[in-house]
């Protein structure tokens, strides 16, 4: 997948606003990034970066690692981050629901179903996923999101039971019980370990957005994309809070605000990139369905399959997820 210019000419962006460097020498921070360029993750981080250079006038240099150039995985990534192995870091905020529940909320299945809910859980996330990883020694930047997460597969999925028995690929533990109780054989597994297991016909059916799909070309393998509007995945930029606190007031202004540009920037361009990407994938001969065209039936299931996970959540969450569980509810318009 390719992007326009405008996307990939990040480097001659001249925001307003930009600050003097403090230093003579220009501070490198390394930014890790499981995945590549043509995703959320790998297009918001390197907007960011743009941003950065121009902001500071090129005091900071924010350098991108991505395709998990750095062998990072998104799993790894809360960790080095908080250690300092790395100041920078992208991560989709679900593979640390075991560091505090509040990393799982974007993930229960049918929550948010469209980009416009997703935009409004952020929101109401955002104070609590601050504190949880202040307690891990880091801030966070911006938050992006996925395209509405559906089921890449080699047969078109027309009931409950083409799930049966196929070793589907999930990278979230919601995933995980959801389509084991559809009667599929979920397999856990990072982007980057995915290849080889479906090369090797050992994984039969991949969940993940269109997004994801286009970036691995998974048409040559799995022709037949469904989109069941379970999750719209959203992901964390952090950045180590020792290497924050030693920036000038002024670089750290810049940083923050580039932050503040790239999500905003991202919301204006997910529903248009989900488009752009159905598009790529018929182009290449893969066949769609969109989470309209998927038979009632099927929804229906999978939301039933969906509400004890919510409630799971809900316990082990406590009275402050059920309040902003509540309070997302309100905000959305959701009964």
């Amino acid at each position: 997948m390719k992007f326009s210019a405008r996307w990939l000419a990040i480097g001659a962006v001249c925001a307003l606003g930009a600050v003097a460097p403090a230093a003579a020498q220009t501070v490198k921070l390394d930014m890790a990034n499981e995945y590549n360029q043509s995703t959320p993750l790998g297009a918001a981080d390197v907007h960011f970066a743009g941003l950065v250079k121009a902001k500071t006038n090129g005091s900071i240099d924010v350098v991108n690692h991505l395709n998990n150039s750095l062998n990072i995985n998104s799993r790894a990534m809360m960790n080095a981050v908080g250690t300092g192995a790395v100041p920078l870091g992208n991560f989709p905020i679900q593979v640390a629901a075991g560091v505090d529940p509040i990393f799982l909320m974007s993930s229960l299945p049918f929550i948010a179903a469209t980009a416009q809910q997703s935009h409004v859980l952020q929101d109401v996330m955002r104070p609590s996923l601050e504190r949880a990883l202040a307690k891990e020694g880091q801030i966070l930047l911006y938050l992006t999101a996925w395209p509405s997460g559906g089921v890449w597969s080699k047969t078109p999925i027309t009931s409950m039971a083409a799930f049966n028995n196929q070793k589907i690929r999930t990278n979230d533990a919601v995933a995980t019980d959801i389509f084991k109780a559809a009667g599929a054989s979920p397999v856990q597994m990072s982007w980057g370990d995915l290849m080889p297991q479906l090369q090797t016909g050992a994984v039969t059916m991949v969940h993940t957005s269109n997004a994801t799909g286009v970036s691995g070309r998974l048409w040559e393998s799995l022709q037949h994309y469904t989109d069941i509007g379970m999750v719209l995945a959203v992901n964390a930029a952090v950045m180590n809070k020792d290497a924050f606190d030693k920036l000038t007031p002024a670089q750290k202004t810049a940083i923050t605000d580039a932050a503040k540009e790239t999500e905003a920037w991202w919301r204006s361009e997910l529903v248009s990139e989900s488009k752009k990407n159905d598009g790529i994938i018929s182009s290449n001969g893969g066949k769609i369905r969109q989470f309209e065209e998927v038979d009632p039936a099927v929804i229906t299931k999978f939301r039933e399959l969906g509400k004890p996970i919510v409630d799971s959540w809900l316990q082990k969450a406590g009275k402050p997820g059920a309040d902003l569980l509540a309070e997302y509810r309100r905000r959305a318009g959701i009964n």
